[in-house]
């Protein structure tokens, strides 16, 4: 279920029920024109709320012949 904060609105803003892929539709009419336009939205998961914790790397360097012999430029 999709719910719209203002249907009648060009510009709004959308509330999804539930992760998964959506495909919004909307149509537009005039004397003379018919519109109508797709949008496909994929919902996922919020982040989880607690940080995660930092990984600390230490200095390396590579020195494998496949990066240090690509010819140049």
């Amino acid at each position: 279920m999709v719910t719209f904060a203002d249907a009648t609105q060009a510009e709004t803003t959308a509330t999804f029920s539930q992760t998964g892929v959506y495909v919004l539709s909307l149509t537009g009419r005039n004397f003379a024109t018919n519109l109508a336009s797709t949008l496909t939205v994929r919902v996922a998961d919020a982040p989880p709320k607690e940080r995660l914790e930092v990984v600390y790397t230490r200095n390396y360097t590579i020195d494998s012949p496949l990066w240090n012999d690509a010819p140049s430029r």
